[in-house]
């Protein structure tokens, strides 16, 4: 699997962006946006996108790892809240 991504970033990338595409575009017309389908869909493809990346140890590709110094990085939590508002908000 990591050969076939090392040959072919572009086309990985593109088929995943498909895949989110036609995934989304189905539930969102069957099921709506706020039906637990809809999240599940969204849930497992995440999911499948993360053991894909743990699987091929791509972390240190796409830089996940972890902080040198995480008290450098404090200025991202009232980020994190406002990405977050739309959940806690409804």
């Amino acid at each position: 699997m990591r050969k076939l991504f090392d040959k072919n970033e572009t086309l990985i990338s593109i088929f995943l962006i498909v895949i989110y595409l036609i995934s989304n575009s189905f539930c969102l017309s069957n099921f709506g946006i706020y039906n637990y389908k809809t999240f599940l869909v969204n849930f497992i493809l995440t999911v499948l996108i993360i053991l894909f990346i743990v699987i091929c140890k791509l972390g240190d590709y796409f830089s996940l790892t972890k902080f040198p110094n995480p008290k450098k990085f404090l200025y991202f939590i009232p980020l994190i809240l406002l990405m977050s508002v739309n959940i806690w908000a409804v």
